[in-house]
């Protein structure tokens, strides 16, 4: 009798868990998008203004002969997803506007120096007491044609 009660609860408890992680995961995957989640052509970047490594949307008109004025102002023409005008427009003069919004994908790695003061690198004294390789003498002609104030 007590076996099987302890089974039953078992039983409840691991359903219970699996229900809790099963729905935490599809929040977690619904609110964080990703650069995979992001169409071919978009009409509207305001709705991927969440993924950190979109650096800025770029407005192509493919075919510009049939493109409406806007299209032929903004082609080509990169902007941030909150000043990006949604498609297609309502005063669109084209009646098969293919006009979309691309991506622009951040491509730095990271940070590109490490040190930010590369001087100590370079160097030929780093670490080590070598004599100084500059000459201390001046290499010109004597000045030649410098006077203290003006040209001769």
């Amino acid at each position: 009798m007590w076996i099987g009660l302890i089974v039953i609860i078992g039983i409840l408890c691991a359903g219970y868990y699996f229900l809790k992680t099963a729905r935490s995961g599809k929040a977690r995957r619904a609110g964080v998008m990703r650069l995979a989640d992001i169409p071919a052509k978009v009409p509207n970047p305001s709705r991927y203004a969440g993924i950190k490594s979109v650096a800025a949307w770029e407005f192509m008109a493919p075919n510009l002969s049939t493109a409406c004025s806007f299209a032929r102002k903004h082609d080509r023409i990169r902007m941030s997803a909150a000043d990006c005008t949604p498609l297609p427009l309502a005063d669109c003069g084209s009646k098969t506007c293919e006009c979309h919004y691309r991506p622009i994908i951040d491509g730095r790695k990271g940070q590109r120096r490490l040190d930010s003061d590369r001087r100590t690198a370079y160097r030929m004294d780093n670490g080590t007491k070598a004599p100084d390789r500059r000459r201390m003498t001046d290499r010109r002609r004597e000045n030649a044609g410098w006077d203290d104030e003006h040209l001769r």
